[in-house]
C-alpha cells in the first residue's frame, strides 16, 4: 500500500510539472508574458497558472463564475 502511494504521489508531480511547463511553452510561443506578477502596463497579454487540489468540481465552478463575472 505505501508504495502504491508513493507510486501515485510520484506520478502526480510529474503530471504537475508537465502541465507546466506545457503552459509555460504554449505562452511562449504565442508571446504571452507567463507567470507575471506585475501588470506591465503596456497592454501586453499575461497569463497565470493556478493549480488547486481536491474538491475538483465545486473549485471549478468557483473559478468559472469569478471568470464569467
Amino acid at each position: 500500500m505505501r508504495d502504491a502511494l508513493g507510486h501515485l504521489a510520484l506520478e502526480q508531480a510529474n503530471l504537475s510539472a508537465s502541465a507546466t511547463n506545457y503552459v509555460r511553452h504554449f505562452c511562449l510561443d504565442h508571446g504571452i508574458r507567463p507567470f507575471s506578477d506585475t501588470r506591465s502596463g503596456t497592454g501586453a497579454l499575461t497569463a497565470d497558472w493556478l493549480e488547486e487540489n481536491g474538491a475538483e468540481p465545486a473549485r471549478l465552478l468557483f473559478f468559472t463564475r469569478a471568470i464569467a463575472i
